[in-house]
Protein backbone atom coordinates (compact mmCIF):
# COMPACT_ATOMS: atom_id res chain seq x y z
CA UNK A 1 0.00 0.00 0.00
CA UNK A 2 2.86 2.48 0.39
CA UNK A 3 3.79 2.31 -3.37
CA UNK A 4 2.12 4.40 -5.99
CA UNK A 5 -1.10 2.65 -6.96
CA UNK A 6 0.18 2.24 -10.68
CA UNK A 7 3.23 0.51 -9.64
CA UNK A 8 1.44 -2.05 -7.63
CA UNK A 9 2.27 -5.65 -8.44
CA UNK A 10 -0.95 -8.26 -9.09
CA UNK A 11 -0.98 -10.79 -5.65
CA UNK A 12 -0.54 -14.21 -5.78
CA UNK A 13 -2.41 -15.77 -2.43
CA UNK A 14 -1.46 -19.09 -1.57
CA UNK A 15 -3.15 -20.21 1.86
CA UNK A 16 -1.63 -21.00 4.76
CA UNK A 17 -2.94 -20.06 7.75
CA UNK A 18 -5.89 -22.24 10.07
CA UNK A 19 -8.68 -20.72 8.13
CA UNK A 20 -8.23 -18.27 5.51
CA UNK A 21 -11.24 -16.97 5.29
CA UNK A 22 -9.96 -14.14 2.74
CA UNK A 23 -8.75 -16.92 0.56
CA UNK A 24 -12.28 -18.69 0.61
CA UNK A 25 -13.90 -15.41 -0.32
CA UNK A 26 -11.89 -14.54 -3.39
CA UNK A 27 -12.72 -18.54 -3.92
CA UNK A 28 -9.69 -19.87 -4.04
CA UNK A 29 -8.63 -23.29 -3.01
CA UNK A 30 -7.23 -24.00 0.31
CA UNK A 31 -4.93 -26.37 -0.51
CA UNK A 32 -2.09 -24.87 -1.37
CA UNK A 33 -0.60 -27.24 -4.00
CA UNK A 34 -4.14 -26.36 -5.56
CA UNK A 35 -3.97 -22.80 -5.22
CA UNK A 36 -0.47 -22.57 -6.59
CA UNK A 37 -2.38 -23.62 -9.54
CA UNK A 38 -4.70 -20.77 -9.83
CA UNK A 39 -1.44 -18.38 -10.21
CA UNK A 40 -1.14 -19.85 -13.64
CA UNK A 41 -4.54 -18.60 -14.82
CA UNK A 42 -4.08 -14.95 -14.35
CA UNK A 43 -7.49 -13.86 -14.25
CA UNK A 44 -7.33 -10.72 -11.94
CA UNK A 45 -10.03 -9.32 -9.15
CA UNK A 46 -10.04 -6.02 -7.60
CA UNK A 47 -10.72 -5.92 -4.06
CA UNK A 48 -11.06 -3.26 -1.54
CA UNK A 49 -9.07 -2.28 1.11
CA UNK A 50 -9.65 -1.38 4.68
CA UNK A 51 -7.76 1.49 6.27
CA UNK A 52 -7.59 1.26 9.88
CA UNK A 53 -5.89 4.13 11.45
CA UNK A 54 -2.19 3.76 10.48
CA UNK A 55 -2.77 0.08 9.11
CA UNK A 56 -4.65 -1.67 6.26
CA UNK A 57 -6.97 -5.10 6.47
CA UNK A 58 -8.53 -7.03 3.65
CA UNK A 59 -10.91 -9.44 5.94
CA UNK A 60 -12.44 -7.73 9.26
CA UNK A 61 -12.36 -5.92 11.69
CA UNK A 62 -13.57 -7.11 15.30
CA UNK A 63 -14.41 -5.78 18.87
CA UNK A 64 -15.62 -7.50 21.73
CA UNK A 65 -16.48 -11.20 21.09
CA UNK A 66 -14.83 -11.95 17.53
CA UNK A 67 -11.66 -10.30 19.18
CA UNK A 68 -11.73 -11.92 22.12
CA UNK A 69 -12.75 -15.49 20.78
CA UNK A 70 -9.31 -15.12 18.44
CA UNK A 71 -7.07 -13.61 21.04
CA UNK A 72 -8.38 -16.86 23.74
CA UNK A 73 -8.15 -19.76 21.72
CA UNK A 74 -5.72 -22.22 22.64
CA UNK A 75 -2.55 -22.53 20.57
CA UNK A 76 -2.44 -26.28 21.25
CA UNK A 77 -6.44 -26.61 20.72
CA UNK A 78 -5.53 -24.21 17.08
CA UNK A 79 -2.94 -26.53 15.79
CA UNK A 80 -4.49 -29.79 16.59
CA UNK A 81 -8.01 -28.72 15.26
CA UNK A 82 -8.30 -25.54 12.90
CA UNK A 83 -11.54 -23.80 12.49
CA UNK A 84 -13.43 -26.20 15.05
CA UNK A 85 -11.02 -24.58 17.60
CA UNK A 86 -12.28 -21.26 16.74
CA UNK A 87 -16.11 -22.88 17.16
CA UNK A 88 -15.33 -24.22 20.50
CA UNK A 89 -13.49 -20.87 21.80
CA UNK A 90 -16.84 -18.48 20.42
CA UNK A 91 -18.61 -20.73 23.32
CA UNK A 92 -16.58 -20.38 25.56
CA UNK A 93 -16.53 -16.69 25.04
CA UNK A 94 -19.94 -16.95 25.21
CA UNK A 95 -20.58 -17.09 28.83
CA UNK A 96 -18.27 -14.59 29.46
CA UNK A 97 -18.63 -11.98 27.14
CA UNK A 98 -19.55 -8.52 28.73
CA UNK A 99 -21.13 -5.50 26.98
CA UNK A 100 -18.85 -2.76 26.06
CA UNK A 101 -19.51 1.52 25.05
CA UNK A 102 -19.03 1.97 21.23
CA UNK A 103 -20.36 4.98 19.47
CA UNK A 104 -20.47 5.09 15.44
CA UNK A 105 -20.19 7.98 13.37
CA UNK A 106 -20.95 8.09 9.90
CA UNK A 107 -20.06 11.51 7.63
CA UNK A 108 -21.44 13.51 11.56
CA UNK A 109 -23.92 11.42 11.83
CA UNK A 110 -23.91 9.32 15.11
CA UNK A 111 -25.90 6.17 14.30
CA UNK A 112 -25.50 4.41 17.10
CA UNK A 113 -24.34 5.32 21.09
CA UNK A 114 -24.36 2.66 23.61
CA UNK A 115 -23.16 -0.48 24.60
CA UNK A 116 -22.98 -4.03 22.66
CA UNK A 117 -21.55 -7.34 22.80
CA UNK A 118 -19.93 -7.62 19.71
CA UNK A 119 -18.91 -5.25 16.42
CA UNK A 120 -18.01 -6.67 13.19
CA UNK A 121 -16.97 -4.66 10.39
CA UNK A 122 -16.33 -6.98 7.34
CA UNK A 123 -14.76 -6.93 3.86
CA UNK A 124 -15.14 -10.67 2.99
CA UNK A 125 -17.42 -13.05 2.96
CA UNK A 126 -15.98 -16.04 5.83
CA UNK A 127 -14.78 -15.38 9.49
CA UNK A 128 -13.39 -18.79 10.84
CA UNK A 129 -14.52 -20.57 7.89
CA UNK A 130 -17.97 -19.69 8.33
CA UNK A 131 -19.63 -17.69 5.44
CA UNK A 132 -21.11 -14.86 7.19
CA UNK A 133 -24.03 -15.01 4.70
CA UNK A 134 -24.68 -10.76 4.70
CA UNK A 135 -26.48 -10.55 1.49
CA UNK A 136 -24.85 -7.15 0.14
CA UNK A 137 -21.40 -9.02 1.32
CA UNK A 138 -18.83 -8.14 -1.57
CA UNK A 139 -15.13 -7.61 -1.53
CA UNK A 140 -15.23 -4.79 -4.26
CA UNK A 141 -18.12 -2.70 -3.90
CA UNK A 142 -16.36 -0.13 -1.98
CA UNK A 143 -18.83 -0.86 1.45
CA UNK A 144 -17.94 -2.69 4.62
CA UNK A 145 -20.60 -4.36 6.00
CA UNK A 146 -21.30 -2.97 10.12
CA UNK A 147 -22.59 -5.17 12.77
CA UNK A 148 -23.37 -4.96 15.96
CA UNK A 149 -25.44 -6.51 18.67
CA UNK A 150 -26.47 -6.04 22.60
CA UNK A 151 -27.72 -9.85 22.64
CA UNK A 152 -25.33 -12.04 25.09
CA UNK A 153 -25.40 -15.55 25.92
CA UNK A 154 -28.73 -17.23 24.42
CA UNK A 155 -30.24 -14.27 22.20
CA UNK A 156 -26.66 -13.89 20.23
CA UNK A 157 -27.21 -17.71 19.86
CA UNK A 158 -30.32 -17.19 18.22
CA UNK A 159 -29.40 -14.62 15.88
CA UNK A 160 -26.28 -16.52 15.20
CA UNK A 161 -28.22 -19.79 14.31
CA UNK A 162 -30.73 -17.54 12.68
CA UNK A 163 -28.26 -15.74 9.99
CA UNK A 164 -26.99 -18.83 9.70
CA UNK A 165 -30.08 -20.61 8.27
CA UNK A 166 -31.51 -17.77 6.56
CA UNK A 167 -34.64 -17.50 9.10
CA UNK A 168 -35.87 -14.02 9.56
CA UNK A 169 -33.50 -11.72 11.75
CA UNK A 170 -35.40 -8.66 12.87
CA UNK A 171 -34.29 -7.71 16.33
CA UNK A 172 -33.81 -4.65 18.00
CA UNK A 173 -30.46 -6.06 19.19
CA UNK A 174 -28.96 -6.80 16.35
CA UNK A 175 -27.99 -4.22 13.70
CA UNK A 176 -26.77 -4.69 10.39
CA UNK A 177 -25.25 -1.39 8.29
CA UNK A 178 -23.54 -0.72 5.05
CA UNK A 179 -20.42 1.67 5.15
CA UNK A 180 -17.62 3.33 3.21
CA UNK A 181 -16.22 5.71 6.11
CA UNK A 182 -17.05 5.38 9.79
CA UNK A 183 -15.12 6.02 13.32
CA UNK A 184 -15.69 3.90 15.78
CA UNK A 185 -15.08 5.57 19.93
CA UNK A 186 -14.71 3.08 22.62
CA UNK A 187 -15.34 4.38 26.06
CA UNK A 188 -12.52 2.26 27.52
CA UNK A 189 -9.73 0.51 25.32
CA UNK A 190 -10.50 -2.62 23.93
CA UNK A 191 -8.55 -4.89 21.84
CA UNK A 192 -8.95 -4.72 17.93
CA UNK A 193 -8.91 -7.69 15.92
CA UNK A 194 -7.80 -6.75 12.29
CA UNK A 195 -7.19 -9.64 10.31
CA UNK A 196 -6.16 -11.35 13.64
CA UNK A 197 -3.55 -9.29 14.61
CA UNK A 198 -4.61 -7.62 17.84
CA UNK A 199 -3.72 -4.23 19.32
CA UNK A 200 -5.33 -1.65 21.47
CA UNK A 201 -7.31 1.26 21.07
CA UNK A 202 -10.08 3.77 21.95
CA UNK A 203 -10.29 5.31 18.31
CA UNK A 204 -11.10 3.27 14.73
CA UNK A 205 -10.86 6.33 11.72
CA UNK A 206 -11.97 3.11 9.16
CA UNK A 207 -12.43 4.07 5.56
CA UNK A 208 -12.69 1.93 2.39
CA UNK A 209 -10.22 2.18 -0.59
CA UNK A 210 -12.54 1.21 -3.29
CA UNK A 211 -10.25 -1.82 -5.55
CA UNK A 212 -6.63 -0.51 -4.17
CA UNK A 213 -5.14 -4.07 -4.97
CA UNK A 214 -5.61 -6.88 -7.48
CA UNK A 215 -5.43 -10.52 -7.13
CA UNK A 216 -4.92 -13.68 -8.88
CA UNK A 217 -8.33 -15.62 -8.74
CA UNK A 218 -9.78 -18.45 -10.06
CA UNK A 219 -12.14 -17.88 -13.98
CA UNK A 220 -10.70 -17.57 -17.42
CA UNK A 221 -8.34 -15.00 -18.33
Amino acid sequence: MQLDRKNRPKIGLIPGGTCNDFARALDLPVEPVEAARILKMSHAEPVDVMRVNDRYGLNFIGVGLIADTSRQIDPLQKESLGSIGYFLATIRQFREADPFDVQIEQDGTIVHDGPVSFLYIGNGAYLGTVPTKLQTQSFNDGFVEVVHSSAIGFPMIRQLLAQQFGLEQASDEWVHLQMNNLIVRLRDTQIIDVDGEHFEANELQIAVLPRELTFLVAGEA
